[in-house]
């Protein structure tokens, strides 16, 4: 894919054309899914997560809908950043979503579109204790 985390070195790599890609033809939150769905595998890892698969994956998108949440308006005035979500971000990261999903349901190894858009909407709504309850 356009990211993706080694465990070996703890990293996450990114293709930088893939990524340049995404941000020229959908927007800046297709960018920041596909960094965050390398992130939440690395978050697996650390919490030593059994999950494999299409499983891993589709909790990979329930903790960068997680993020979204995170970072949705308003941001309290307790958090340091000021990351936060703009209008549009959330159809771009469904979008790309959609773009990373299996191209059959039989595949089973990264979600079909409705499964990756119902994990990532999951994390948006729910947040973690949705996430670990679904997935």
């Amino acid at each position: 894919g356009a990211a993706g985390w080694c465990k070996a070195d703890n990293t996450i790599y990114w293709d930088r054309t893939a990524g340049d890609t995404a941000l020229a033809d959908i927007g800046d939150m297709a960018v920041g899914y596909l960094y965050s769905v390398a992130y939440g595998d690395a978050v697996q890892s650390v919490l030593h997560s059994r999950r494999t698969g299409e499983k891993r994956a589709l909790m990979n998108d329930c903790l960068t809908g997680t993020w979204a949440r995170y970072i949705s308006p308003p941001i309290p005035s307790t958090r340091a950043d000021q990351l936060s979500l703009s209008a549009g971000d959330l159809d771009e990261a469904i979008i790309e979503a959609i773009n990373q999903a299996d191209p059959l349901t039989a595949t089973n190894v990264h979600g079909s579109a409705f499964e990756k858009v119902h994990a990532f909407r999951v994390g948006v709504l729910g947040g973690l204790a949705a996430c670990n309850a679904s997935f």
